[in-house]
């Protein structure tokens, strides 16, 4: 049991003379690495955001969904001219 009460105090006086020599890089390495991610995380989601704009103004994705467009309004206007010609002839 000694020696487990040995081994943990030495491990504190080590980390203790670590941050005692060390404080002011270790401070500073953790400031920058703060900065630094959100740094990353701003340049990432403008990036991201930039390459789903790209994506979506793709010529050949563009032409599918005009395609697609103007078939489901075809569809719409089919059905629409039926229901009125319905109502045309239930009033006549």
């Amino acid at each position: 049991m000694q020696d487990v009460m040995t081994l943990w105090v030495t491990c504190w006086l080590y980390v203790q003379w670590l941050f005692e020599t060390h404080g002011w890089k270790l401070l500073g390495a953790a400031l920058l690495t703060v900065w630094g991610r959100q740094r990353y995380r701003e340049y990432a989601a403008r990036r991201h955001q930039e390459k789903t704009l790209a994506a979506a103004n793709d010529p050949a994705r563009v032409a599918v969904l005009q395609r697609e467009t103007a078939r489901v309004r075809t569809k719409q206007q089919d059905q629409h001219i039926k229901s009125s010609k319905v109502k045309v002839e239930k009033a006549a």
